[in-house]
């Protein structure tokens, strides 16, 4: 099978810090898995329901303990008084995007099923303004514009505990974007992507630390710090 022209992106099962990097492509009746750190190694192609099975065998398996980007169990905490202390601090982007209708552009986690702001971690050697830019275009398909940053949030009471040790406080710069291009697409890292009407979002299903950032939006123009 040729794969010269298949665009790859980044499983929401691959870390950014290098560790586990396995990337996917969609192609148009199967979907190609590789390593990205090895990608003339060899290339796995499952068809679309052999993909779907896998995915759903792996949410199934490690439902207790979510598979995350880091390919690793992840406890999230959001204020929890049973929490374990912190040792980590990684800078993460997350964008706000709206379209002509005041709607905002929410795309369905894979491992947890929350609908969120697309965005992810920096890598080292990358800029907060391409990782956002990155992250929004393999998560929903949109190029987007950086237009300014709506708040800094760095709750030390929102912390994810991985099976290795780390234990990661918030801290993500969000950001407000215009879409300049692209289409509306699902990643592997997500089941869905929608514009979501401000009056829906109570009756979706969020993380507060998401709808703290949404409200920060909305509410004022100059950037929010919490």
């Amino acid at each position: 099978m040729d794969l010269t022209s298949a665009t790859w992106h980044k499983s929401s099962y691959s870390s950014s810090n290098g560790g586990n990097c396995v990337e996917v492509a969609s192609l148009a009746s199967a979907v190609a898995v590789r390593d990205s750190k090895n990608p003339d190694g060899g290339t796995l192609v499952l068809s679309p329901a052999a993909w779907r099975a896998l995915i759903a065998s792996v949410k199934a398996t490690e439902a207790a303990a979510p598979v995350t980007a880091a390919g690793m169990g992840r406890v999230d905490y959001f204020r929890d008084p049973a929490a374990p202390a912190a040792n980590s601090l990684v800078v993460g982007a997350s964008a706000v995007i709206t379209d002509g209708e005041g709607r905002i552009l929410l795309h369905r986690r894979a491992d947890s099923g929350n609908w969120a702001l697309p965005g992810g971690a920096m890598e080292l050697g990358g800029t907060l303004t391409g990782c956002a830019i990155r992250e929004v275009r393999e998560e929903t398909g949109f190029d987007v514009r950086i237009d300014r940053i709506a708040g800094i949030y760095s709750d030390p009471g929102h912390v994810f505990a991985y099976d290795d040790g780390e234990v990661r406080q918030e801290f993500s710069i969000c950001l407000a974007c215009t879409i300049t291009g692209g289409a509306l697409a699902v990643s592997s890292e997500s089941t869905g992507v929608r514009f979501a009407a401000v009056g829906d979002l109570p009756a979706l299903q969020i993380h507060p630390s998401i709808r703290t950032r949404i409200q920060g939006f909305l509410s004022a123009q100059a950037p929010v710090l919490r």
